[in-house]
């Protein structure tokens, strides 16, 4: 067996990706993990340029470069992640690719082979465990977690932004739990979250932060009034979560109460962590007195007249 075959044997066991390409970027191996990652056979890679995979913007400046990495034998590389190199698959999906590049003799030439790691599929997994981290299990809402980040990093998240901050507790929501059990009460929860989801756009943040405890971090539309369009969030909320749940297992419709507190972001308060907490005052304000809802700039006042 000659070096060559020893070596294609090795590679073609490894699980990442490699290529080997010769100082005019022709692809002369290609082990199957490569194969398998952009879609082509063995042979169709072996009778193609490396120019054909990679994006058209960057295809003189690579080719250049690998020419002169081959030529002046020069020392491994690996890419950091600002380096990515975007190739296309056959059915022509693009996809980010990490590389760490090393001189090697092949065929008896001088060639270059390169380690082949999928960015795509790594920062979708990185992705998909964050959102697993930042999200509540039962409701699929965001948690604690995420709202102790957004504390640390709102002055530069919602720079410029008017926001309105809404705290929800839910009413009766314990007799339900004693008298149905928690499985009943499990299935309110996912149908509040359901609701608040539809109320808000993807883009404002909705957190199940306690039991029956919610927050809501929403952009405002206006800069006129925005008195008014806090308390017209708040009706929308308290009208959309006291609506009857229908619970299939017990062929009943239940209803709870909620409870809301709202502030204005960053009218009252540059601080938003301080502002939550106003929020929070405002909502048992609202719950203490059996009103739908409170606005914390409105608590002063109301004191007063108590």
């Amino acid at each position: 067996m000659d070096n060559n075959s020893s070596i294609n044997k090795l590679l073609d066991f490894l699980g990442d990706a490699v290529l080997i390409v010769n100082e005019t970027s022709k692809i002369v191996f290609s082990n199957n993990a490569c194969c398998t990652l952009l879609g082509y056979s063995k042979n169709e890679l072996l009778d193609m340029q490396l120019s054909e995979l990679i994006n058209p913007s960057s295809i003189n400046t690579h080719d250049e470069n690998v020419a002169r990495f081959i030529k002046h034998q020069s020392a491994p590389k690996v890419m950091s992640e600002r380096n990515l190199i975007t190739c296309y698959k056959k059915n022509g999906q693009p996809v980010k690719l990490r590389i760490s590049i090393s001189c090697l003799e092949y065929q008896g030439k001088p060639c270059a082979i390169a380690i082949i790691h999928d960015f795509t599929s790594i920062q979708a997994s990185i992705s998909e465990l964050e959102n697993k981290l930042n999200r509540e299990p039962l409701t699929g809402l965001l948690n604690q977690r995420y709202l102790d980040l957004i504390k640390h990093d709102y002055p530069k998240l919602f720079k410029g932004q008017s926001l309105g901050i809404a705290f929800l507790d839910l009413d009766r929501f314990k007799p339900v739990n004693d008298q149905y059990g928690h499985d009943v009460g499990d299935i309110l929860l996912k149908k509040i979250a359901q609701r608040l989801k539809r109320l808000f756009p993807s883009d404002d943040y909705v957190f199940r932060i306690g039991g029956d405890e919610f927050l809501v971090i929403f952009k405002l539309s206006t800069v006129d009034n925005q008195h008014a369009e806090l308390e017209h969030a708040a009706k929308r909320i308290h009208h959309d979560l006291t609506q009857p749940i229908y619970i299939a297992s017990l062929a009943i419709h239940i209803s709870v109460g909620v409870s809301v507190g709202i502030a204005y972001y960053p009218f009252e308060d540059e601080h938003l962590p301080t502002l939550i907490s106003k929020a929070d005052e405002a909502m048992y304000y609202a719950k203490k007195h059996q009103l739908d809802f409170t606005l914390a700039q409105d608590l002063k006042i109301l004191k007063t007249l108590k």
